[in-house]
């Protein structure tokens, strides 16, 4: 299930960075993401997709698309660069991984941060 649709990612957001018809892709990789920090609390839940969770999916949905972009200054892959010799060093596909994850980490908890009751870890007896 895709949590935002691309008219709110342009205008309540204010997003400029995903194309239309680049935004099911990327909004689905990104909800899907979503769903992993809650625990799969939204799922079939439509009543629990609030603002901040399509924010969220906003928000990992452009992480999502820089990642398959080349166009954004240095790529995703390369670790270094230089300009006067030109030089490049790649990272590994682990490094990238990580760096991905942990870049859609930063973006979602932007507005689902750790204390927010969806992410909460343990039995929560509210959902």
């Amino acid at each position: 299930m895709i949590y935002a649709d691309y008219e709110f990612y342009i205008i309540t957001y204010g997003g400029n960075q995903i194309q239309e018809a680049d935004w099911t892709r990327t909004a689905r990789e990104a909800s899907a993401f979503i769903d992993q920090l809650t625990f799969g609390r939204l799922k079939n839940h439509p009543e629990r997709v609030t603002e901040e969770v399509q924010m969220a999916v906003c928000a990992a949905a452009e992480v999502v698309g820089r990642y398959e972009s080349n166009t954004s200054g240095i790529r995703p892959g390369v670790k270094s660069a230089s300009n006067d010799g030109y030089s490049e060093t790649y990272a590994d596909a682990v490094e990238i991984q990580k760096a991905r994850k942990t870049a859609l980490g930063e973006a979602a908890g932007l507005y689902l941060p750790l204390s927010h009751p969806l992410r909460y870890a343990g039995v929560c007896s509210c959902w």
